[in-house]
């Protein structure tokens, strides 16, 4: 109780939750009663059983070996325990990589340095204004404004036409509105055609899809062709690359951008990673004179990106605990066991010192038995690891490549925990004086 008392305000923490413990309530207290009944009974149970089934006989004559099934309960325990190890092993090595994988492949756009803000009345109808302010200061690249931003864009672009469409042809686009720097803003790759310009004055009813649009439309060349959206109608000037604007567990759906006037929501900056306190500080000071009554708010946008996995994160965390949790308890069982195994041997062994084996050699005959258990859970626990991770990567549409580096470096791992832990207690006994080996009972 004193340790949970101790325990829990960094359980909390670590899993985001708010656990207050009343031990006096009454269905704690019956808990506790019961789990004490419970326990006394089970642990008290296994040694009386095993003593009462001893034959006397046996016992006077020094023969005190627990017997075939009670060393194949013992070895059945490493093994579950070791294979429970290697499995938490594996899946928490697959959720870190898959994490790495997700903040590292291309997303089709640069999030790096990108401050959103959310916009307001004020700063809405003064833009320009700040605009150009911004363009004043050395630190900051570009600025943008944009309905959605460019890591969650969820608006149905609703029903839709453009030229060659099949009569019972219905497709379900995304869309958001931009402005004309933003695509130059976010470092978005132009496919086909060209980005939005205010040099051309319809540019404003006209649009430009990402490729995976092209592709469900059919269309082998867009560039020039009617497009309809909402009932506007305009033409399709450029082809995006397909950026990442969801989940990973969602696939990339065909997306239109528009300069219509459908209203803005965010202001997006781009600055430099250099002086970035500074920077901010500068920007807040703009922003109180241009919005002196809405408070100054900002994000940036890969912090943003990276807060939608805040669960896979936390599960990562939650794994990585209960496998070494895991592996603690699979090394105390198992210097158990061999601790049991070596004190049944002591006379062996020394009598094989006398004889002239090496400590290598005493090392390799008892180490032998117990690394094979770990293989063992090793073979069990790589088909119950693979379903598990592929039951999990499934969830996500873009992922990593299962392979076995994972399973030989868990295999690898816990087969050097288990040298390591069988070790020590051989070598401390093989190191022993023989004659105290062959003096011990």
């Amino acid at each position: 109780m004193i340790l949970l008392e101790l325990i829990l305000p960094y359980f909390n923490n670590f899993t985001n939750k708010h656990v207050v413990l009343n031990f006096l309530h009454s269905e704690y207290i019956l808990s506790l009663i019961f789990i004490l009944i419970f326990t006394a009974i089970v642990a008290g149970s296994y040694p009386a059983i095993f003593l009462s089934s001893l034959q006397p006989v046996k016992i006077l004559r020094g023969d005190r070996s627990p017997g075939s099934k009670n060393s194949l309960f013992r070895n059945i325990l490493v093994i579950a325990q070791f294979s429970i190890s290697i499995i938490l092993i594996i899946i928490t090595g697959v959720i870190y990589s898959q994490l790495n994988y997700i903040q590292d492949v291309d997303k089709g756009f640069n999030m790096e340095n990108l401050i959103c803000f959310p916009l307001n009345a004020d700063i809405k109808s003064k833009y320009e204004l700040m605009k150009n302010e911004l363009s004043k200061n050395p630190y900051i690249l570009s600025s943008t404004l944009s309905r959605a931003l460019p890591s969650s864009i969820y608006l149905d672009a609703g029903k839709l036409d453009w030229d060659g469409k099949p009569p019972d042809k219905e497709l379900r686009f995304m869309f958001s509105v931009v402005d004309f720097d933003y695509i130059s803003t976010l470092k978005m790759e132009m496919i086909q055609g060209r980005n939005f310009s205010k040099k051309f004055p319809t540019d404003d009813q006209n649009y430009i899809l990402n490729q995976e649009a092209i592709k469900q439309m059919e269309l082998e060349s867009p560039i020039g062709k009617k497009f309809t959206m909402w009932g506007y109608q305009g033409k399709i000037i450029g082809v995006v690359k397909d950026f990442h604007y969801n989940h990973f567990r969602t696939k990339i759906k065909p997306i239109v951008l528009t300069l219509h006037d459908f209203g803005y929501s965010y202001l997006i900056i781009k600055i430099k990673s250099q002086n970035q306190a500074q920077t901010i500080g500068s920007l807040k000071n703009l922003w109180s004179n241009f919005s002196p009554e809405f408070p100054f708010e900002y994000f940036f946008i890969d912090e943003n990106f990276s807060n939608m996995y805040g669960d896979e994160r936390q599960i990562g965390k939650i794994f990585n605990f209960f496998a070494l949790m895991a592996i603690f308890i699979s090394c105390m069982g198992l210097f158990g066991l061999v601790s049991f195994s070596v004190e049944q041997r002591t006379k062996e062994i020394g009598i094989r010192k006398i004889l002239g084996a090496s400590i290598s050699g005493i090392l390799l005959l008892i180490t032998r038995k117990f690394l094979k258990l770990v293989f063992i859970a090793n073979i069990i626990s790589f088909p119950i690891a693979w379903y598990a991770i592929r039951y999990w990567l499934g969830s996500f549409a873009y992922k990593i490549d299962i392979g076995f580096d994972m399973f030989i470096l868990a295999g690898v791992l816990s087969l050097l925990i288990s040298l390591l832990t069988v070790s020590y207690q051989v070598i401390r006994v093989a190191m022993a004086n023989p004659i105290e080996a062959l003096r011990y009972e």
